[in-house]
């Protein structure tokens, strides 16, 4: 593999909280678009339009959304290659609480399908890149959805994806991941109790949610029942995009850092992609999970920036 990161950068923590946390991109504005859906709600479009006959549409991580960094990030290096971006924010991710209990989680490809069939009608050709948590929506889609017609959508990109959902999960809950799975679950269980609040489901047990430790004891309480799922082992099962890797039938590039300390073994899916010659695994030793900068001081695109505009421009 062909990234060399800044030294401190090599180490897996320092590689993923400082671009997160510390990379400034305050040259990318967005126009919003407020797409209703067929349930009587809606998600939040922000493009940053050049445009360009090309468009990428990008998908957030865990408790991200369009104002990621890393969204942004790639957002500036399309818009000065000549492409449009088109930010999709999840359910309950664009700032304001969406009209539904129900929200997103990581096997939420049929939102990703209303997405596609509306924003392809825009450009001659469509690429989606998912980051993280969108990254295995985005897989799972294209594996799931394979059969669809989407003439348009000519590659799919995954980076730091979970491909495992259970093996991620318990990875997050070692000691050394204990910063990372404190926030997410914060955030989380803010949105769920507000969610309570809001609609009044007494099925669900607020003490349990409020309780939970780990990914497992929140999906089991709150994700899982409020999206069909009969258990967080269920919805795991279901929804890892692993397994979809073998039917998607477009190219598509996944790129796992080797020292992502939020994967486990079944994340690196090497026998479903050598099953699928459209589909390539980029597993380098460096990167932590969704950093790959490429310098100190965060000011040049980031590697995984520059692999994502290599693919879009070898598949044409």
């Amino acid at each position: 593999m062909d990234y060399q990161p800044p030294f401190l950068h090599r180490f897996a923590h320092f590689g993923t909280i400082i671009p997160s946390q510390f990379r400034n991109v305050s040259d990318v504005r967005y126009t919003r678009e407020t797409m209703d859906t067929l349930d009587d709600d809606f998600i939040d479009l922000d493009y940053s339009k050049v445009n360009g006959s090309t468009g990428v549409l990008l998908i957030h991580g865990l408790e991200g959304s369009s104002d990621s960094a890393y969204m942004k990030g790639l957002t500036r290096v399309l818009n000065q290659n000549g492409m449009d971006s088109i930010a999709m924010n999840f359910r309950g991710c664009s700032g304001r609480p969406n009209n539904q209990m129900t929200s997103y989680h990581s096997g939420i490809s049929a939102d990703l399908e209303t997405v596609v069939n509306h924003v392809e009608q825009q450009y001659d050709r469509l690429f989606i890149v998912g980051f993280s948590l969108g990254g295995n929506v985005s897989l799972k889609w294209s594996g799931e959805y394979a059969n669809k017609p989407h003439p348009k959508v000519k590659g799919v990109v995954g980076i730091s994806v979970p491909c495992d959902l259970n093996g991620s999960g318990t990875e997050l809950f070692k000691p050394q991941n204990f910063i990372y799975l404190r926030r997410f679950l914060r955030q989380l269980k803010e949105k769920a109790l507000d969610k309570i609040d809001r609609f009044d489901d007494s099925s669900l047990d607020r003490e349990a949610i409020s309780n939970a430790s780990n990914f497992m004891q929140f999906d089991q309480e709150f994700t899982a029942p409020v999206h069909g799922f009969d258990s967080a082992m269920d919805y795991y099962t279901k929804s890892s995009c692993a397994q979809f890797i073998p039917s998607i039938k477009r190219p598509a590039l996944i790129i796992n850092a080797k020292n992502d300390s939020f994967l486990n073994e079944a994340c690196y899916p090497y026998e479903e992609v050598g099953r699928n010659e459209l589909v390539t695994l980029l597993t380098p030793k460096y990167g932590g999970h969704v950093g790959f900068a490429s310098n100190f001081s965060m000011n040049l695109p980031f590697w995984h920036e520059k692999k994502v505009l290599d693919f879009i421009q070898k598949v044409g």
